[in-house]
């Protein structure tokens, strides 16, 4: 009986044995797939992780090359602006260079227009001596055939025949009378107030010739035989320059402002 109970014992202690073993062995092999799936997770995530940054880094670089990309662009822009600001300069350039070529050969053409025939006239306002400019020239065939240049006073008497003043002018070296024939003998020569050199010691007297003999020049150049007083067309250029100079003022601050 006792055998029988310590065999049935040894028996039971087996299966419980064999039962533990198998339920070790089945823990071990749930662990290890545990441990393996745990390792398949991280492996993933990693792997993800590791896949996400090489995207991250893909999109960087892909950003950077459009920064870059952008930056040619720019410079390249910036160097066509600047390309261009030196081709309009250059062209402002050539237009003021050929505006002043324009208006050098339009004088040189006024200066070589065709006289029209005819007796022109300028005068002048009075001195402070009382004296008024009379000049006269006379074309004839286009050229100026005869130059008469003086002053005449209240009494009509005429500045190269007055021989006080004469007297008085020759002390520095000429006279009036001899500077007007002078001064008229090259108008007719030269047929160009401005080719007319000044005499010497009277270059108050060949300036006043020089401007009045090129106001009569345009007036022979138009056919305008109505008398022209210089001093008023002096009055009319001054005006016209401080306008032009008053306007040109006047669109500098507007441009400032702006």
């Amino acid at each position: 009986m006792k055998k029988s109970l310590l065999k049935g014992s040894l028996v039971f202690a087996s299966v419980f044995l064999l039962a533990a073993c198998s339920q070790a062995d089945n823990a071990a092999d749930k662990a290890k797939d545990a441990a393996s799936s745990a390792e398949s997770v991280v492996e993933s995530v990693v792997s993800k992780e590791e896949s996400d940054a090489a995207s991250d880094s893909e999109v960087v670089s892909s950003e950077e090359s459009d920064v870059a990309s952008e930056s040619e662009e720019s410079g390249s822009e910036e160097s066509d602006a600047a390309s261009e600001s030196e081709e309009a300069g250059s062209e402002e350039s050539e237009e003021a260079s050929e505006s002043e070529e324009s208006g050098a050969a339009g004088a040189v053409a006024d200066e070589m227009a065709e006289l029209k025939d005819g007796t022109y006239t300028a005068v002048s306002n009075e001195d402070e001596h009382g004296w008024t400019l009379k000049f006269t020239i006379e074309v004839k065939d286009g050229k100026i055939e005869k130059s008469d240049f003086d002053y005449v006073n209240a009494d009509d008497e005429l500045k190269s025949e007055n021989e006080e003043y004469n007297m008085n002018m020759e002390k520095n070296g000429i006279s009036f009378a001899d500077a007007k024939k002078e001064l008229d003998d090259q108008l007719v020569e030269k047929q160009s107030a401005d080719d007319v050199e000044v005499v010497s010691g009277a270059s108050s007297s060949s300036d006043v010739f020089k401007k009045a003999a090129a106001a009569l020049i345009k007036a022979a150049q138009e056919g305008n035989t109505e008398e022209i007083n210089i001093d008023e067309l002096e009055d009319e250029a001054a005006s016209s320059e401080e306008s032009a100079s008053d306007s040109e003022e006047s669109t500098d601050e507007s441009s400032s402002e702006e």
